[in-house]
């Protein structure tokens, strides 16, 4: 499919660079999901990431999509009005509900890395498996068994002990890895929103840009203030014109 180079001539190059950085997003977060499924890290902690992860892949696909509509198809900068042609307004919704979604599992995985600080012991421990130890060690039937409920209770205890060992080593390793994490996620935040402010705030001016281009203007098309002025300006004119028209062939008339 050709592209009219004359068009390029005049055309803005906002969505070959948006393209260019899409293109370059898709490899590390490829990369940073099959990374993750090999990883150690909690199983909600996995997940978030990996949904996160996702989403940013179909965000960035469905960009691809729409400026390849706009570059290679369409070649215009805008569209004429608000749902026209209907597949661009199909892949700006798809990419903004990918945005609201990969914003919302950042929030999740705070959220969970939080929880795994607050209360390690109930998040990493699951609560039947403390209490079937504990029934276990209480437990007694009659009195034939009373020494063999001793050495079990025994037993227990040292099973106890070291659980309770080997919890606190589980503990410092899932702090030590939410750290870890948490120094990882936190660039990522950080450009993450300041590549959306910066969007949100060239979005709400965009039609300021677009009054001062004015090949823009011509190609898009749906600016009416001018054509509107214009048009009133004509008319005033042209009722003018014919005022004076019209006097002056009642003066002529009237010699």
């Amino acid at each position: 499919m050709l592209i009219d180079m004359e068009f390029l001539k005049t055309y803005p190059i906002n969505h070959p660079i948006e393209a260019l950085f899409c293109l370059c997003s898709l490899i590390p977060s490829s990369v940073l999901l099959i990374v993750v499924q090999k990883s150690t890290m909690h199983p909600n902690c996995r997940a978030l990431i990996s949904l996160w992860t996702c989403t940013q892949i179909l965000m960035n696909l469905a960009m691809l999509t729409y400026c390849y509509y706009f570059i290679f198809i369409d070649h215009e900068v805008y569209p004429k009005t608000q749902f026209y042609p209907p597949i661009r307004t199909f892949f700006t919704e798809q990419a903004i509900r990918m945005w609201c979604m990969c914003s919302c599992f950042e929030l999740g995985i705070s959220l969970e890395r939080e929880l795994s600080i607050r209360v390690p012991h109930e998040y990493h421990i699951t609560p039947r498996s403390t209490k079937y130890i504990v029934g276990l060690a209480i437990s007694a039937n009659d009195d034939d068994q009373v020494e063999e409920e001793i050495e079990g209770e025994m037993d227990d205890e040292e099973d106890l002990v070291q659980c309770g060992r080997n919890v606190h080593r589980m503990i410092h390793v899932q702090i030590q890895e939410t750290y870890n994490v948490a120094r990882a996620m936190l660039p990522v935040y950080l450009f993450s929103f300041i590549f959306k402010f910066f969007a949100v705030s060239t979005a709400s001016v965009s039609s300021v840009f677009l009054l001062r281009h004015n090949s823009l203007r011509h190609r898009t098309q749906i600016l009416r203030i001018y054509e509107k002025r214009q048009t009133k300006c004509t008319e005033e004119e042209s009722t003018q014109h014919h005022t004076l028209t019209h006097f002056e062939l009642l003066d002529s008339m009237w010699k």
